[in-house]
C-alpha cells in the first residue's frame, strides 16, 4: 500500500511541476505583451504628439497669414480712403466712384461662403474639399469667427 501511495505522490508531484512549468511559461508571455504594449504606447504618444506639434504650427502660420491678411486689408482700405480724398480734390466736389481691392472681396465672399456653407449642414471636412481648402484653415474661421 506505500508503495502504491508513493507512486501516486511521485505522479501528482511530477503533474505539479509540469503546472507550474506551465504557468511560468504563460507569466513570462504576460510579461512580454506588456512591454509590447508600454512599447506601442510610447510610440503612439510619440506619434500624437509630432501630429499635434506640427497641427500648433500650421495653426500659428495660418494665423499668421490670417493677421497679415486682415492688416493689409485695413492697409488696403486706409489708402482707398486717400485716394478717394484725392479724387474728391481733383474732381472738385464730384462723387468718386466706390472702389474695393478685388483681394477683400475675395476674401469676404470666401468667409461668406464658409459660414453659409456651414449654416446648412456641411461638417468641416465637407466645407474644406468643397471650396479646396485646408480643414484646419475652415476650422479656425469657425472657431474664431474672423469673417
Amino acid at each position: 500500500m506505500t508503495a502504491a501511495l508513493l507512486a501516486l505522490s511521485l505522479i501528482l508531484h511530477a503533474a505539479s511541476l509540469y503546472l507550474i512549468a506551465l504557468l511560468f511559461l504563460r507569466y513570462k508571455n504576460v510579461l512580454q505583451a506588456e512591454k509590447r504594449q508600454a512599447a506601442m504606447l510610447h510610440e503612439t504618444e510619440q506619434a500624437l504628439a509630432a501630429c499635434m506639434l506640427e497641427m500648433r504650427e500650421e495653426n500659428e502660420k495660418l494665423l499668421a497669414a490670417l493677421d497679415r491678411s486682415f492688416i493689409t486689408d485695413e492697409s488696403s482700405a486706409e489708402a482707398d480712403e486717400g485716394k478717394e480724398v484725392q479724387q474728391k480734390e481733383l474732381s472738385h466736389g464730384e462723387a468718386p466712384a466706390d472702389e474695393t481691392p478685388q483681394k477683400k472681396d475675395q476674401a469676404d465672399q470666401f468667409r461668406l461662403d464658409v459660414l453659409n456653407l456651414y449654416q446648412n449642414g456641411y461638417t468641416i471636412e465637407e466645407i474644406a474639399k468643397k471650396l479646396d481648402k485646408g480643414k484646419t484653415e475652415i476650422s479656425l474661421m469657425l472657431k474664431f469667427r474672423q469673417f
